[in-house]
């Protein structure tokens, strides 16, 4: 949740004891960087106001200047076209049912294929009752040894030996729409790409995908040239030419 806070600031601060610190950056897998406070701006005194208020010596003031292009109107626009996609926050978060905002509820119910445990099939009800239905096709696949290394190449020494000692091992999905009877594919308007949650990047396909991709500091937008995104990519470009296949066999496969 605190990631979000990087929508509408750069400098997120936090004044904690006599210490102060301006985070820049962390985003797993990646370490987190800081400022110290005579390196970065300076906080205001109404920031330190604030804390010494309040919590003095023994708690924290999380600061977050707000971006000095940052339009307080489009926020609020974005935010209003985010709460129409909310029931997407629910696609892949396995272990949640229910989405509630201000008394309005969003409810998923997955139903994994007996046969086929890499199928789900999906349906999403909205507040008004407006129901949409969906396949998912999941799997796991190890990071490759290469990628986990140059990874570790830009963490601090803590990290890396934590990052080089774990298995690396990730979802990855394919979401693709279906009518109300789920016999026929109902292409999905713009298909985007998920890491768990959804972000603004599009695929250019009718449908979604989920995976270890990553991810700008906003989580908006996929860094294109990171390691993890090139094998994330690498994975996906082998399911999606066998998704044709996958589908005939579920006999989903559009007509000609």
């Amino acid at each position: 949740g605190f990631k979000a806070t990087l929508s509408v600031t750069d400098n997120p601060c936090i004044l904690s004891g006599q210490h102060c610190f301006w985070l820049k950056q962390g985003l797993d897998p990646y370490p987190l960087t800081y400022d110290k406070a005579e390196d970065a701006p300076n906080v205001p005194s109404e920031a330190w106001e604030l804390f010494n208020r309040f919590y003095n010596s023994s708690g924290a003031i999380f600061w977050l200047p707000w971006r000095q292009r940052f339009n307080v109107d489009q926020f609020k626009n974005e935010l209003i076209n985010q709460r129409e996609k909310l029931g997407e926050f629910l696609l892949f978060m396995n272990k949640l049912r229910l989405l509630q905002v201000n008394g309005e509820t969003w409810e998923v119910q997955r139903e994994r294929d007996s046969s086929e445990q890499d199928i789900v099939w999906i349906t999403l009800t909205s507040p008004d009752s407006n129901t949409e239905h969906f396949l998912r096709i999941d799997w796991r696949e190890i990071m490759a040894q290469e990628v986990v290394e140059e990874i570790a190449s830009e963490m601090d020494e803590w990290s890396r030996n934590k990052w080089l000692n774990s298995t690396h091992r990730f979802q990855f999905s394919l979401l693709i729409g279906l009518n109300k009877d789920k016999q026929k594919i109902e292409e999905i308007e713009t298909g985007r790409v998920f890491v768990f949650l959804p972000t603004n990047q599009e695929t250019g396909f009718r449908f979604h995908i989920q995976g270890r991709f990553a991810l700008t500091a906003d989580r908006k937008r996929v860094k294109e040239n990171d390691p993890m995104t090139q094998w994330a990519l690498g994975i996906l470009k082998e399911k999606v030419c066998a998704l044709p296949v996958i589908l005939r066999d579920l006999g989903l496969l559009p007509s000609a």
